[in-house]
């Protein structure tokens, strides 16, 4: 359950989560006459996850401000591979992978009582690869 209360005892109480995850991956392949291949594989996975948390038993007075729940995030990867075979027996090969898996979290969990005028929990992982 929750319970927030204030009615101005110098306000506060600020729960974000936010989250960013790009991924992009370019895979370009060719194979010409002559016995030529061009072999390309993929493998794109992402599991981002953000969190900003407070749960249980939740009771936020914010007697005199503050209390702040944060978790940002981010994002990006990028894959790009291309191939080219011509001819006159010729192989082409590229391999491209791309895991991304973060989990960015802020938490309290489990009977939360707070009466503030100060509590920062917070996480930023402005995840890049």
């Amino acid at each position: 359950g929750a319970t927030v209360a204030t009615t101005n005892t110098a306000v506060g109480v600020e729960v974000l989560a936010t989250g960013n995850s790009f991924l992009n991956t370019v895979n370009i392949g060719a194979g010409f006459g002559a016995i030529a291949a061009s072999v390309i594989l993929s493998e794109t996975n992402s599991a981002p996850n953000i969190r900003a948390y407070l749960g249980n038993g939740t009771i936020i007075n914010a007697t005199d401000g503050n209390v702040v729940v944060s978790a940002i995030g981010g994002g990006t990867v990028q894959s790009t591979g291309a191939g080219l075979s011509a001819g006159a027996v010729a192989i082409g090969v590229a391999l491209i992978k791309s895991n991304f898996s973060p989990i960015v979290e802020a938490y309290t969990q489990g009977s939360v009582n707070i009466d503030a005028k100060d509590l920062n929990i917070n996480f930023i992982n402005k995840f890049r690869k």
